[in-house]
């Protein structure tokens, strides 16, 4: 079992700006906002503890607020963003520690995030070719705006 402990400062700095909240611009409307970092460290005791949410010591955010950004995080790819931020040993523990209480790791679901933006990018049919195609016959095909004389 891995032992406890609250994010550093040298680590808060490379992973802060990876979270929506923390963004120049983030919104502000509705709920007061709740300092991100204690919500990291609550969700860090919960996985490192394997513990209910609301089990939670009073000393971080209300537990609801805690859960509600962990799941709003590993929906939005952020916690594969932070596990793969996170140098070393931290790092990959929180990400097998995840993987324990979802069944799965945040880093994979990145990789599975990546692989469907590719496959976006192909396009359905998963054609490299037909992309390039239909690319090269935009660029042969004059637009609407530019006038034929």
């Amino acid at each position: 079992m891995a032992f406890f402990f609250e994010i550093n400062d040298h680590d808060w700095q490379k992973i802060a700006r990876l979270f929506p909240e923390m963004q120049e611009g983030a919104r502000t409307l509705g709920r007061p906002p709740v300092d991100t970092r204690a919500v990291f460290n609550g969700l860090l005791w919960v996985m490192y503890n394997r513990s209910p949410w609301h089990a939670m010591p009073d000393r971080y955010p209300p537990y609801q607020t805690c859960h509600r950004r962990f799941k709003a995080w590993l929906d939005a790819g952020t916690l594969g963003e932070v596990v793969h931020a996170l140098s070393g040993t931290m790092g990959e523990t929180l990400d097998e520690l995840i993987g324990l209480r979802t069944g799965m790791r945040p880093s994979h679901q990145l990789n599975a995030k990546d692989l469907r933006a590719r496959q976006n990018i192909q396009g359905r049919s998963g054609n490299a070719d037909a992309v390039q195609r239909k690319i090269a016959r935009q660029r042969r095909e004059p637009s609407s705006s530019q006038s034929i004389t």
